[in-house]
């Protein structure tokens, strides 16, 4: 009766046992099986569990960048790094306007351009579009826009020349050009003393397609000196 009764107090503690076993198996919280679930998916696209639980990065890229990976960029990409936004170039305001370092007439887009009333820019200065020249018997039968080609200048605008027959011409004006004219000439004196005025000195307005000659009005280059001094507006 003794092993009988052990036999069957055995078996009734086996039986319990696999029944407490099978009731903690069947307790366990499904969630918890979930977040398992969802960190080995979150590993998988390349993210990482961290020691406190937080998720790390995703698909290699840094919490909180955007889509480009967290770059800053302006908003429409115009302004350079210095903060200078490209306009036209004014070659007149002292201003950097298309932000490549050069201002007016330093920049070579203002090549040609206004800088002040009757000046352009050239060479890298502001320079007055006027020019005074000559055409003597050594250098005959010029355009004013072949005379303004010759002074480094694209265009020719107009043109006047003050002729005279000996000398290679009267010279410059004796006092201020007031853009073409030039008002002194008929008070002042050639190289050899004569007075600038009478039936040998002549104005001629020819503009930039006429050509003006040493011998225009009778005076060869054998027996004389003729010429012309010429005023330019060149552009």
């Amino acid at each position: 009766m003794g092993i009988r009764h052990d036999l069957a107090a055995s078996f009734a503690l086996g039986v319990a046992a696999a029944s407490v076993a099978t009731t903690c198996k069947l307790d366990l919280d499904p969630s918890l099986l979930e977040d398992r679930d969802a960190g080995a998916a979150l590993d998988g696209a390349g993210g990482s569990t961290l020691s406190d639980g937080s998720w790390g990065d995703g698909a290699g890229g840094k919490a909180g960048d955007s889509a480009t990976g967290g770059a800053d960029a302006s908003d429409d990409g115009s302004a350079d790094a210095g903060g200078c936004t490209p306009t036209q170039e004014d070659c007149s305001n002292g201003v950097d306007d298309d932000c490549d370092s050069a201002t007016d007439c330093d920049d070579p887009d203002c090549d040609f351009h206004a800088c002040d009333s009757d000046k352009k820019c050239k060479a890298g200065k502001c320079t007055s579009v006027y020019v005074t020249t000559s055409v003597a018997c050594g250098n005959s039968g010029k355009t004013g826009y072949a005379l303004c080609k010759a002074a480094g200048w694209p265009g020719c605008a107009d043109s006047t020349g003050y002729w005279w027959w000996q000398c290679a011409g009267p010279g410059d004006c004796p006092s201020a050009w007031s853009g073409l004219a030039c008002a002194a000439y008929s008070s002042a004196q050639d190289c050899t003393g004569a007075p600038l005025s009478g039936s040998e000195f002549h104005t001629e307005s020819k503009g930039c397609s006429s050509a003006y000659g040493a011998t225009d009005f009778g005076y060869d280059c054998t027996s004389h000196n003729p010429g012309y001094t010429v005023r330019l507006r060149c552009q």
